[in-house]
């Protein structure tokens, strides 16, 4: 990752909820913890979304804890812009409650970067969501840093110009 300006990189880290199995390997959790801590070093914004679907709506359990406390380690001073933020979901596709932030911090993204769970679920999901609502910036889904419950052939995900896999 590189530097960037105030919200022209975000990194979008989907459902990494305590409920999810998908979200309990630790390899999981230290290569997500690995994304935030180099988006804090480049000055990334970083948007987390939690889940709460279903009907009647079921909560799939906070953020793990040391996700979380990595995170809001960037502030350095009372001056820094925020640049974390929370947002729950209620469909597999988060991609505008991310542009919902976009819109309210004036942010004009030009690359996300998008890892947690479930790959070709809600990761999927919004990883299109936010190529097709951003068709000027690229799209990035961190392989090493997505799971599944059940082994995912990453070769049917979604072909778009500006969607990648890295």
């Amino acid at each position: 990752m590189k530097r960037a300006a105030i919200g022209e990189s975000i990194l979008v880290v989907v459902d990494m909820q305590m409920g999810f199995a998908a979200a309990l390997a630790s390899w999981l959790l230290d290569a997500v913890e690995s994304e935030i801590r180099q988006a804090n070093n480049d000055q990334w914004s970083i948007v987390a979304l939690e889940l709460l679907t279903g009907n009647p709506l079921v909560f799939y359990g906070n953020t793990h804890q040391r996700l979380m406390d990595a995170a809001r380690t960037r502030k350095q001073h009372e001056s820094d812009p925020q640049r974390f933020f929370m947002r729950v979901k209620v469909t597999w596709d988060g991609s505008s409650r991310v542009e919902d932030v976009c819109h309210l911090q004036g942010y004009q993204p030009r690359r996300f970067r998008v890892c947690g769970v479930k790959s070709r679920h809600c990761v999927q999901d919004t990883a299109v969501g936010l190529a097709l609502a951003y068709p000027d910036s690229i799209v990035e889904v961190v392989k090493a840093a997505c799971n599944q419950d059940l082994d995912h052939n990453w070769n049917t995900f979604p072909v778009m110009e500006n969607l990648r896999l890295v």
